[in-house]
């Protein structure tokens, strides 16, 4: 039992099992935020994810063949990557003529004398292939942290959030440079506002909301094993600073869903007491002291400004989103292929010297590249995640139920933001999503004196 205890403390090394995943989730957290206008960076995640994955396989970082990924990790991996797959099929002419949406390319094809030949469901292969591509990563991390034990989440947990602390320093930076400043990696960024390791503003909240909710887990982790008041004092820190970053991002989404990050910390810590109610009772008049000094930011006027009542687009593009689905019902367009199927589909009252790169709600653009099947998917994974939430809710053991907060939060977030934008078009954001769920389907943990110790 001792010896349980000395392998589950905070301060040892990780096994040599866990630094393939580890190494994935960092790259994927430092490189992969650009999305697809960065495909160089993009390539590099994958590169590294393809060489963490024979190192899992083979070698001394092997992990332990005994503990495989689980059923439930297994078909979510599958159904993840099913319907790209299915959608680069080649299909008969009679198959692919009959479906809707596909008339004017086949008048296109005529015109060359190609239209009988075999062509995939979705109109663009090319878009397609490449997000399934990119999906692979994601489903990799999936089935590798379904493997890890309720010890081991810490491990993936302190990455998360130390990533976080140095994309929030480096966003600092990037606002003490200015607008030119040259540690902003991306052409295609907010010049003015924190972006940290990602092009969008967006993503770069995110990831500040989940480091927020990861710094508190690690903290709490360490506490239950040394309690002082140095580890509060340092959990607060990050706490109010990771805050404070997402605030500075700009992203008013962010900003709105800060206060759902602050409530899983809050849970993580004091649980349903009258603890959380205190800390919370702290928390706003901090809050209100800070935004005080900072009223004279010229940051902080910024992004104050982002909520002055002006017009948003992403009215415009739903409604050209929606007549698009309606085109493609119920096969849709394909994985990848929203950009230019909205351009296709835009009204030329709205048309204007851009070209939309994305619906801005991920739920109405997987239902355009997927039709009803991405609906039936995306109403699975909600039904997935919530039983395997409840499950890992009912275990015994007290730190499986605490820790779950974490990738509740992650996923809560993630899944939130993405009614107004596309979170998880960005890679950094997808790995950490399906890190989350992969600690959800993993076998829950029994109630052990070891266990309880991490």
């Amino acid at each position: 039992m001792q010896q349980s205890v000395r392998i589950t403390r905070i301060g040892a090394r990780p096994p040599l099992h866990l630094w393939p995943l580890l190494l994935i989730v960092a790259a994927a957290m430092v490189f992969g935020g650009g999305g697809s206008p960065a495909a160089a960076p993009e390539l590099l995640v994958q590169l590294i994810t393809a060489l963490c994955l024979l190192a899992m396989l083979f070698g001394p970082w092997r992990m332990d063949i005994a503990r495989k990924p689980t059923a439930l990790a297994w078909a979510a991996a599958t159904i993840i990557l099913l319907i790209p797959m299915a959608q680069l099929v080649p299909l008969p002419p009679q198959v692919w003529h009959s479906m809707p949406g596909r008339e004017l390319e086949r008048q296109a094809l005529a015109i060359v004398g190609a239209q009988d030949q075999w062509r995939s469901w979705t109109i663009f292969p090319a878009r397609t292939l490449a997000s399934l591509l990119a999906m692979i990563p994601a489903v990799i991390v999936l089935l590798a942290t379904s493997r890890l034990e309720t010890q081991d989440f810490k491990w993936p947990i302190a990455v998360v959030a130390c990533v976080s602390i140095l994309s929030l320093l480096l966003g600092a930076a990037q606002l003490a440079g200015g607008d030119q400043s040259g540690l902003r990696f991306y052409a295609q960024s907010n010049p003015g506002f924190l972006n940290g390791f990602q092009a969008n503003r967006n993503a770069e909240a995110d990831i500040l909301l989940i480091g927020t909710v990861a710094a508190s887990a690690l903290f709490w982790m360490i506490h239950r094993q040394r309690k002082n008041a140095l580890v509060i004092g340092l959990a607060a820190t990050a706490v109010t600073l990771l805050s404070l970053g997402v605030i500075l991002t700009g992203s008013r989404a962010g900003i709105a869903l800060l206060p759902l990050a602050l409530g899983f910390s809050g849970l993580l810590w004091f649980g349903w007491r009258r603890r959380l109610l205190f800390a919370i009772a702290v928390l706003v008049p901090v809050s209100g002291i800070a935004a005080w000094f900072l009223q004279g930011s010229s940051a902080l006027q910024k992004v104050i400004s982002r909520f002055d009542g002006h017009t948003d687009f992403r009215g415009e593009l739903w409604t050209d989103a929606m007549f698009a689905i309606n085109i493609y019902w119920p096969f849709g367009s394909g994985i990848g292929s929203a950009a230019p199927v909205l351009t296709m589909a835009e009204r030329l009252e709205i048309v204007d010297p851009t070209s939309p790169n994305r619906v801005h709600n991920d739920y109405l653009e997987f239902i355009l590249e997927a039709g009803i099947f991405g609906a039936v998917m995306m109403a699975g994974f909600v039904s997935l995640v919530v039983w395997a939430a409840i499950r890992q809710l009912r275990n015994r053991d007290a730190v499986t139920r605490q820790i779950v907060c974490l990738p509740l939060a992650i996923l809560a977030i993630i899944g939130l933001h993405s009614i107004v934008d596309y979170p998880l078009r960005s890679m950094s954001l997808a790995i950490i999503a399906a890190m989350a769920l992969g600690m959800l389907l993993a076998r829950p943990a029994p109630a052990t004196r070891g266990v309880e110790a991490a």
